[in-house]
């Protein structure tokens, strides 16, 4: 059994006696470990597109007004590959 799967169970018994006080968190908190983490087909894929929309953001954003888009796309990024790392253990 995965850790994760092991917390899974461990929050189900846990919903079941606190007979649903906290069932939407519990079941929430569920739900987030349940996410299907990505292949590596898929991550190099997406880090694919996030480097092309960088390329894009740099040439929208290149006048300096508004929002720094390519700071945006560095933040999805960082937080993506941290999602990652935490789901593979």
């Amino acid at each position: 059994m995965t850790k994760d799967e092991q917390t899974i169970a461990n929050l189900k018994k846990l919903k079941s006696v606190y007979n649903g006080s906290y069932g939407a968190d519990i079941d929430r908190a569920i739900k987030a470990l349940q996410v299907e983490p990505l292949t590596d087909t898929e991550q190099r894929i997406f880090l694919a597109a996030m480097s092309r929309e960088e390329k894009v953001c740099k040439e929208v954003c290149k006048d300096g007004d508004g929002i720094d888009l390519v700071l945006v796309c560095h933040r999805i990024e960082r937080k993506v590959k941290k999602a990652i790392v935490c789901m593979n253990g």
